[in-house]
């Protein structure tokens, strides 16, 4: 290898876990629902009790006539000659809502969710800290503060007021509800080290996702020791179903230890067991076949753990900070009631027990005096919902 290998995780970014799904709409946020959130918050009903001012226009005139709060309920009017067409405030968001409101109603639960958590733990998150991290942030890109949030607007359409409101304060709040004592074993800084900067294992591969046919490939690349890289090409050719290495004669990126990939780790095992030239077994990874071939390991220029120790604990620190955070996020969305009126759905809060009924297939009867909710209606939550803005100071 003529460069070193970088870490994996040295970009940072949020918690790659599918079980936080909901989580990345808030941390990564997508720029669309952040810039539909603010959106949709500017398209208010007007209050009950508000003056509801009838508009006219003369004939002939593409004027419009009334208050300023009936003219506010206006985004846009069309005139084609003497008629003229208006369109309210509650006409978009009406649309607003049909396209973007499921996301956007997630995005603030996410939010809420997190707030209450704070509120209940006495976490609170300065304007100040929020600075601050995105100063940090910006000098890992050699940007200034201001270049950040440039790119930000002109690359992911996401405002300096959204950034800070959806994404910092969510991601700073996490981490201190998830506990800022993050610690570093010698055996996971040994295992950083070879994964990013160890040798790694040059190979040819053979997918397949019929267990019959892999060792049929098997059989086709090992018939003849005295040919192999030839024999394994052939079966490359006719038996693998990965289309990207098949196109290569089955090469692949050189072969890392311990990635943290579970699928991956059978495959890393059998390939630093082989010597150059050899062949390994039929190796199954979820529901594929794999049939290794190494050519060799590469160089590693990285000799010594002592030159890249201060990098590889920030990364480290990092990636475990980002599975507390969102093992964090899972726990406080777990324990929340929530009442999706918009999905009509009910989801987390505590569990209770199933009851038995009557062994007809009939719900249990109704205990006398046992009050019933109407259909729909929320039952009652452990706590209020909150109404106030997360992270006030930060959102000046």
């Amino acid at each position: 290898m003529s460069e070193r290998n970088q870490p994996a995780s040295m970009s940072g970014g949020m918690p790659q876990r599918s079980t936080s799904k909901s989580m990345f709409l808030v941390l990564g946020g997508t720029a669309a629902v952040a810039f539909v959130a603010g959106f949709m918050l500017q398209f208010v009903r007007p209050a009950a009790g508000q003056a509801q001012e009838k508009s006219a226009a003369a004939p002939g005139k593409a004027t419009v006539t009334g208050t300023k709060n009936e003219a506010a309920r206006y985004l846009a009017r069309i005139t084609n000659g003497k008629q003229i067409v208006m369109v309210s405030y509650d006409e978009v968001a009406h649309e607003c809502m049909l396209r973007h409101g499921n996301e956007v109603l997630d995005n603030i639960i996410n939010r809420k969710i997190i707030e209450t958590a704070c509120e209940n733990q006495n976490i609170q998150i300065s304007e100040a800290e929020v600075d601050q991290e995105i100063v940090k942030i910006a000098k890992k890109f050699n940007m200034s503060v201001s270049e950040w949030y440039n790119m930000l607007q002109a690359e992911r359409s996401v405002t300096k007021a959204q950034y800070r409101r959806d994404i910092i304060w969510p991601m700073l709040s996490l981490r201190k509800l998830a506990g800022e004592d993050i610690k570093i074993s010698k055996n996971e800084l040994q295992q950083a080290f070879l994964k990013n900067y160890g040798p790694r294992v040059k190979a040819r591969i053979i997918v397949s996702e019929n267990q019959r046919r892999a060792a049929e490939a098997w059989e086709m690349a090992t018939q003849d020791p005295q040919n192999i890289p030839a024999n394994f090409q052939a079966a490359v050719n006719k038996y693998s179903q990965d289309a990207g290495s098949r196109a290569l004669g089955g090469a692949i990126p050189p072969i890392p230890q311990f990635s943290g990939n579970p699928l991956s780790e059978p495959l890393e095992k059998a390939a630093f067991k082989l010597q150059p030239g050899q062949v390994s077994s039929v190796i199954q990874s979820g529901q594929q076949f794999v049939i290794i071939l190494s050519e060799g390991r590469t160089e590693q220029v990285v000799q010594s753990i002592e030159e890249v120790q201060d990098e590889l604990i920030a990364a480290l620190k990092e990636e475990k900070t980002q599975h507390a955070v969102a093992e964090t996020f899972d726990r406080i969305r777990e324990v929340a009631r929530i009442d999706n009126f918009l999905k009509n759905e009910t989801t987390g809060g505590p569990k209770k027990p199933v009851a038995t009924g009557t062994g007809t297939g009939q719900p249990a009867p109704r205990q006398p005096g046992a009050q019933q909710a109407a259909p729909g209606a929320a039952k009652p939550a452990a706590k209020a919902a909150v109404t106030s803005r997360p992270g006030a100071a930060a959102q000046r």
